[in-house]
C-alpha cells in the first residue's frame, strides 16, 4: 500500500491560501485566514481545506472568493464594524459601508461601482500556484512509499 503524508500537502495550501489573500489585499482584520484548518477523510481519501463560519452563520470564504453580488443582502453588521475597526475607519461608518456593499457589492475599485474582479479567485489562483508542489510532494511521497514496499517484498524472495 502507497502511504501519503497529507500534512504537508495541506500546509502548502493554507499557507499559499493566506499568501494569496495577502497579495489580493483580502485580509484586513486576519481572521479569515487564522480559521483554515484541514481534514482528511481515509475511507474516501479527500483531502478538505475549510475556513470557519462566523457570527452570521454563513460560509464566509464564499465572499472571498467570489465577493458580494450587487443588489445582495447586506453582510453581518459586526463584520463589517469589525473590519472598519481593523482598517481605521470611523466605526459610525460601518453602517452605511454595510448598505453600500448590499447595493453595489464588494470589493469594489475606490471610488468605483463596479466589482474589483483582481480581488477575486484566492482559492483558483492559489491552486494553480501550489498544483506543480503538490504534484512534486505526491510523486516523492509515493516513489518512496513503494521502494519501502517493493524493498521489503524483495528481501523476503
Amino acid at each position: 500500500m502507497i502511504e501519503i503524508n497529507v500534512d504537508k500537502i495541506a500546509q502548502e495550501i493554507i499557507s499559499g491560501l493566506k499568501a494569496t489573500m495577502a497579495q489580493k489585499k483580502r485580509n484586513a482584520t486576519g481572521r479569515s485566514s487564522a480559521s483554515l484548518y484541514s481534514e482528511f477523510d481515509e475511507s474516501t481519501m479527500t483531502l478538505s481545506i475549510l475556513g470557519g463560519v462566523f457570527n452570521d452563520g454563513k460560509d464566509h470564504w464564499q465572499y472571498i472568493e467570489k465577493g458580494r453580488p450587487a443588489g445582495g443582502e447586506k453582510p453581518p453588521y459586526a463584520r463589517i464594524l469589525e473590519w472598519c475597526v481593523a482598517k481605521g475607519i470611523p466605526r459610525e461608518a460601518a453602517w452605511a459601508i454595510r448598505t453600500n456593499i448590499a447595493k453595489f457589492g464588494s470589493p469594489r475599485k475606490k471610488g468605483s461601482k463596479s466589482i474589483d474582479q483582481s480581488k477575486l479567485g484566492v482559492v483558483e489562483d492559489t491552486m494553480k500556484a501550489v498544483e506543480p508542489f503538490i504534484l512534486k510532494e505526491l510523486d516523492k511521497q509515493a516513489q518512496a512509499s513503494f521502494e519501502a514496499t517493493i524493498g521489503k517484498q524483495w528481501q523476503s524472495l
